[in-house]
């Protein structure tokens, strides 16, 4: 009959529950952030906690005891902490103190996620990475919830918004972040590697907020070792945010934006070949690179009785020169064979918390648009030599897409069959509609054997089948729906003990162009080569049989939240990525025409040539199965962690991690060197899509925290180990299907530590740190000719190894970043001055 009270320190919210006859209580829906508890009963003197800080996803428990005593003293100051080590899965919370205050150059809130053990993150020269973990060997199979709305992209299985250019968040609206490697809860999906989770702030009901600016020059950044001269590298960052009411206790609003200007340098360093080293020079050196993005929040909440409508938008516009510098198909890319982007991204949310005594249910309708525009820095013809690429084929290239959802879920806690349960259940329903533009080799690519060759081997020219004096035949629209469902059952049967178990289905409904057929359907000569189940006759089937089976054990030994053992079994389920879809159709209309010895480098004169009723020319072509498996993995995990005193935890996971049907591609009928194509001459290269693709992972994730009042720090450690069928894609464009071997990936990382904190040191100084040390990867190698001479060198591999690795300390990755701050009292405020160095 004690009444317990959960009254919120930012918005004056209060939630209460009445314990039941054993003197438990349960109170649903809180939104993350700091609160008071207390807890009244008549003839006793009310106890409180004050300041307790509650996490995304998390149910931690509090008990009081309440002494005798006249009801209407002040109550009792108590100290209280969550009884048990709660979690069920290999996850880390990061919080928002730490987002704020450990330094981040590129204030990309995502990076943050390299602190967490298990994650493989690595800041480039111009201070963006995307974090990878698990069996993927790049940052794809991941999914990020942003309050609870998947920010997946359906072209590629990535993320929107192409994270690896710049932020997706402004870094002060982001309050919690959570990695997790292997979630058991039946409520995340679409994450085959790992999933991610973001939570903004609300407003409150005290006006806050701050102003920043940080700045970078030339003289503060050091110069790579090829880079000549002294380049205008910059960066400048500004922003704010500021939170509060409107109605006091009933309307609040947060709001931040923020601005960063960066002028990256990329270095191009040519081949030199022995007869002639200086061939190249013109286009060698450092080359500026800018980045423009700018990201904005705008959240508005309403408390009312029991509701919380949340109304949230999020956006993001970036644009960048870059993409260059490196090498590719054996060629280094210049400046002129770089890429202007343009990046649009808009989250629209509109959210209603309902939370009872009984139940609690949380519906969202949410609108994510996402656009990409990616331009040739040089629009023209592409000239690909041994050691220079002018132009890129591959540009332009643009893609739009709309998801508008409608998500609906339910939790409800029954006292009954033994325990108590925690019983959840969701439902979803996506529609999703896109565009793929990608005239590829429009304006044409002539590969020339030599760096000193004046006439083309081969020239390369895309051309409408429908439409061959221009490019709308390179167009292809997506136009599908995605559903999913969800029950799972958090059984207790006593305190100490926790069981989950949970099952989900998710199915995607026309996403791949089930019901239009190919126009090569009933090509008798393309049947016999390549069979039916490659020649989509508008019979294509869904993936239906999608069904995730979750359980997960927790175990508080000693029930005093000292000792904490856990275990799972789990499947994911990803998405099948629409970019083969958009290919297979653009290939119907927009084919690749590759003329050998062409005697020209006119792109007018190649598509003459295809264009020309006599000329004999081969298309290339991209053909999917007619069942496309969805990418899933299989894993389960073990761990413990242990409390060694109220502030010292030290936590220890083994993961166990299998993806299979992953989408990988096979070039075949590619010319050998007989000059011959083996399959059919009636076409060129033809790209088979597959759900074939395996990977592996196993690692041992080790981490020790400790949270003081003003110092939190984290050792983590990783021993990792990861394999695949593939390359450092998953489209490794082998020319064999039986050449998806699993060997050593890119991925396979043995050891990582990673120290982090921040403390307050004496004079008011604030110091935080990340350090990272990691052994050397597997890169990609090749022979670099045709030995099995299958018209592909991508196959041809030293002693039969896609991957070498180096040994030795000296090629470990090591990094460490600081900020030193103090912070002066100003008026209603402070000012924080900070020196980070990266």
């Amino acid at each position: 009959g004690a009444r317990v009270e959960a009254r919120s320190r930012e918005t004056g919210a209060v939630r209460e529950a009445t314990t039941d006859a054993a003197g438990a209580y349960r109170i649903l829906g809180l939104s993350p952030g700091p609160y008071d508890l207390t807890a009244r009963a008549v003839g006793y003197r009310p106890a409180r906690v004050v300041n307790v800080e509650l996490l995304l996803g998390g149910s931690p428990r509090f008990d009081f005891a309440l002494e005798g005593g006249a009801v209407e003293l002040e109550p009792t100051i108590v100290t209280a902490t969550a009884h048990g080590i709660d979690r069920i899965d290999a996850s880390s919370v990061i919080l928002e103190r730490e987002i704020d205050g450990l330094p981040l150059n590129s204030r990309d809130v995502l990076s943050l996620a390299s602190i967490a053990p298990g994650i493989r993150s690595f800041a480039l020269k111009d201070g963006r990475a995307v974090p990878a973990a698990g069996a993927a060997t790049v940052a794809r199979f991941v999914n990020l919830y942003v309050d609870g709305v998947e920010w997946k992209n359906f072209a590629t299985g990535a993320l929107v918004g192409q994270p690896q250019a710049g932020s997706l968040l402004p870094q002060e609206a982001v309050r919690e972040y959570r990695v997790l490697l292997n979630p058991y809860d039946a409520e995340y999906t679409r994450g085959a590697s790992w999933v991610m989770s973001a939570l903004t702030h609300q407003g409150g009901n005290r006006v806050e907020g701050s102003l920043f600016a940080y700045h970078q020059n030339r003289q503060l950044v050091a110069r790579g070792r090829f880079q000549q001269g002294n380049p205008d590298y910059r960066r400048t960052q500004l922003g704010g945010n500021v939170r509060g009411p409107i109605v006091r206790g009933r309307l609040l609003y947060s709001l931040s934006y923020e601005g960063q200007l960066t002028d990256n340098v990329i270095d191009v360093v040519p081949g030199r070949p022995p007869y002639d080293p200086a061939i190249w020079n013109r286009y060698a050196g450092s080359f500026v690179a800018p980045t423009a993005n700018e990201l904005g929040m705008l959240r508005l909440t309403a408390l009312a009785a029991a509701h919380t409508i949340d109304a949230t938008w999020l956006t993001r516009y970036l644009t960048s020169t870059g993409n260059f510098g490196f090498e590719q198909n054996a060629s280094v890319l210049s400046r002129e064979a770089g890429t202007r982007a343009t990046y649009r991204l808009h989250n629209v949310q509109l959210r209603d918390r309902y939370a009872g005594t009984a139940a609690l249910n949380e519906i969202t309708l949410s609108l994510l648009a996402n656009d990409v525009d990616d331009a040739p820095v040089r629009r023209g013809v592409a000239i690909r030599y041994p050691g220079i690429q002018l132009g890129r084929p591959a540009f332009p290239s643009t893609s739009t897409g709309r998801q508008i959802g409608i998500t609906d879920r339910i939790l409800v806690p029954v006292r009954s069959f033994g325990g108590e349960h925690l019983v959840k259940a969701g439902v979803e329903l996506l529609h999703v509609r896109g565009s793929g533009y990608a005239p590829l080799s429009r304006d044409g690519l002539f590969n020339f054997l030599t760096d000193t060759s004046t006439r083309p081997l081969w020239g390369q020219i895309g051309v409408g089948f429908l439409h061959p004096d221009s490019d709308e035949d390179a167009r292809s629209p997506i136009d599908g729906w995605v559903v999913g469902g969800y029950l799972q059952d958090q059984w207790r049967p006593v305190p100490s003990l926790t069981l989950v178990l949970g099952v989900r289905y998710d199915a995607e409904l026309n996403t791949l162009g089930q019901r239009q057929p190919a126009p090569w359907a009933r090509d008798t000569a393309l049947q016999r080569a390549v069979g039916d189940w490659y020649l989509n006759g508008g019979d294509r089937e869904t993936d239906l049989d999608n069904v995730a089976p979750r359980a997960a054990i927790a175990w508080d030994v000693s029930g005093r939240g000292r000792t904490s053992l856990r275990a799972g079994y789990g499947v994911m389920y990803d998405r099948v990525p629409v970019a083969g879809a958009f290919s297979e159709k653009q290939s119907w209309a927009w084919r690749l025409y590759r003329i050998n010895n062409p005697g020209t480098t006119d792109p007018d004169s190649l598509r003459r040539m295809v264009t020309n009723s006599g000329a004999r020319v081969a298309p290339s072509i991209t053909l999917l199965p007619d069942r496309m498996e969805t990418p899933s993995t299989r894993q389960w995990s073990a761990g413990v962690s242990h409390r060694m005193t109220d502030r010292l935890i030290v936590s220890a996971d083994y993961l166990d991690q299998h993806m299979r049907n992953l989408p990988v591609t096979v070039v075949a009928n590619a010319l050998n060197a007989t000059g011959r194509r083996p399959l059919t001459t009636a076409y060129g290269d033809i790209i088979f899509w597959g759900s074939f693709g395996d990977a592996a992972y196993r690692a041992l994730l080790t981490s020790l925290s400790y949270e003081g009042d003003v110092t939190r720090w984290s050792a983590a450690y990783t021993l990792g180990s990861a394999h695949s069928e593939f390359g450092a894609l998953t489209t490794s464009d082998f020319v064999d299907s039986s050449l998806y071997r699993m060997q050593r990936s890119d991925g396979d990382e043995r050891h990582r530590v990673v120290l982090s904190g921040l403390t307050r040191a004496p004079w008011g100084v604030e110091l935080a740190a990340i350090a990272v040390a990691a052994s050397p990867r597997p890169f990609f190698v090749i022979v670099g000719t045709d030995v099995n001479q299958n018209g592909s060198v991508t196959d041809d591999w030293p002693r039969g190894n896609r991957t070498w690795r180096r040994g030795g300390w000296e090629h470990w990755y090591r990094t460490i970043d600081v900020r030193v701050a103090r912070a002066f009292p100003v008026a209603h405020g402070q000012m924080l001055v900070s020196l980070d160095a990266f």
